[in-house]
C-alpha cells in the first residue's frame, strides 16, 4: 500500500530552492552540456555521411544518432528528476545523482517511445485525411 506524502508549502519549497540553487544550476548546465555535446557529435557524423554523398550512410547515421540522443537524454532527464525529488524530500542536491539512474534507461525509453507514438499516429491520421480530402476535392475547391 502506498503511503501518502505530505506536500510542501510554497514557502518551504522556496526555502529548499534557496538552499540548493547553485547545485540545481550546475545540474541543469551538466544536463544541457552533455545533451549539446551528443547533438554536436550526431551532426558531425551525419555531415560525414552527406560529404561522402552516400544517402544510405547518411540515413543510417542519422537514425543511429537519433537513438543515441534518445537514450542519453532520457537517462539524464530521469537522473535530473531524481536529483530534484531527493532535494524536495529533504536531501541535498548531488550532481552524481544525475548519472545514477542508468538502470531505469529502458523504462524511460519505452515510455518516451509510447508518448511519441501517441502523438505521431493521430497526426499521421489527420494528415492522411487532409491529403485524401485534397485529392478527392481537387484544387478547384480553394480554402474552406
Amino acid at each position: 500500500m502506498a503511503t501518502k506524502r505530505k506536500s510542501l508549502s510554497k514557502k518551504t519549497r522556496f526555502e529548499v530552492f534557496k538552499r540548493d540553487w547553485l547545485m540545481l544550476s550546475v545540474g541543469a548546465l551538466v544536463f544541457l552540456g552533455i545533451t549539446m555535446i551528443v547533438s554536436l557529435i550526431s551532426q558531425v557524423l551525419a555531415g560525414i555521411g552527406a560529404a561522402l554523398e552516400s544517402v544510405a550512410l547518411t540515413l543510417v547515421l542519422t537514425f543511429a544518432n537519433s537513438l543515441v540522443q534518445l537514450v542519453v537524454q532520457n537517462v539524464l532527464l530521469v537522473g535530473f528528476m531524481r536529483m530534484l525529488l531527493d532535494m524536495l524530500q529533504g536531501g541535498k542536491a548531488d550532481i552524481g545523482t544525475i548519472f545514477s539512474q542508468l538502470h531505469k534507461a529502458g523504462t524511460a525509453i519505452v515510455a518516451s517511445l509510447i508518448f511519441f507514438l501517441m502523438i505521431v499516429i493521430p497526426l499521421a491520421v489527420i494528415a492522411g485525411v487532409g491529403i485524401g480530402f485534397g485529392t478527392v476535392v481537387g484544387e478547384e475547391a480553394g480554402p474552406l
